[in-house]
């Protein structure tokens, strides 16, 4: 069922540089992928690439997963890490002025042990 090869300008390619960023800041990621998430275009790619460097940019040194879940309708991101995030998370990064007819939406949730979560959706033109 995973799958995490894309093919060239699919999303993965796109939220290369963010993956690239955060393993150069000691975040290795693993990626899977499940289900065709396609090429959702430059303003989800752009979008979705923001909202994860707002996350990795601020956690300590320590391995993240990110999963991508797509059925026909949907795309759902999840970037998990275990560590509490060391400043403040860029909640500007969540808010992007897309059309609402994309449905792109994201938030982050931190527990009180630090734990949390990135899930970022949207609605799936493959």
């Amino acid at each position: 069922l995973a799958n995490g090869t894309q093919q060239p300008g699919g999303l993965l390619a796109g939220l290369e540089p963010a993956l690239a960023a955060a393993r150069d800041r000691g975040l290795p990621m693993e990626v899977q992928v499940i289900g065709d998430p396609g090429s959702p275009g430059r303003e989800i790619v752009g979008a979705t690439r923001a909202a994860i460097d707002g996350v990795v940019s601020v956690l300590p040194p320590h391995p993240v997963m990110l999963t991508v879940l797509a059925t026909q309708q949907d795309v759902e991101l999840y970037l998990t890490f275990e560590r509490r995030p060391l400043g403040r998370l860029d909640v500007a990064s969540l808010r992007r002025p897309l059309p609402e007819s994309v449905g792109w939406r994201a938030v982050v949730d931190v527990d009180e042990t630090g734990a949390g979560c990135l899930e970022i959706r949207w609605r799936n033109a493959a």
